[in-house]
């Protein structure tokens, strides 16, 4: 994600990751943003924490909040991860034209 101040909370965001070396298998699963450093202690730790909820908890409970009840499949990222492996709507076009183009060459 190369502009992560633009990210909306309640946007989906798909993370991607590889099966095979040559990035040509992706894994693609998708994710509602909620917040940065969501939780009080988030700015104490000196680095950016980024929140990401799966979409079946967030459509049925709500977005994730501070020390809620129960499993909500929240995702926390770091700078590294986000800069690498999360995606916007145009951002896993991009990638899946990519991995086409590996396929075709």
């Amino acid at each position: 994600m190369s502009d992560e101040d633009a990210m909306e909370p309640g946007d989906c965001y798909f993370f991607i990751s590889y099966f095979d070396a040559q990035m040509r298998i992706p894994e693609i699963e998708t994710y509602v943003y909620v917040g940065k450093n969501v939780l009080p202690d988030d700015e104490q730790s000196g680095k950016d924490i980024w929140y990401f909820q799966h979409p079946k908890t967030y459509l049925s409970h709500g977005p994730f909040h501070q020390n809620p009840p129960g499993d909500y499949g929240v995702v926390q990222v770091g700078v590294d991860v986000l800069d690498t492996t999360v995606r916007d709507f145009e951002g896993i076009c991009a990638t899946l034209d990519e991995i086409r183009r590996r396929w075709n060459r």
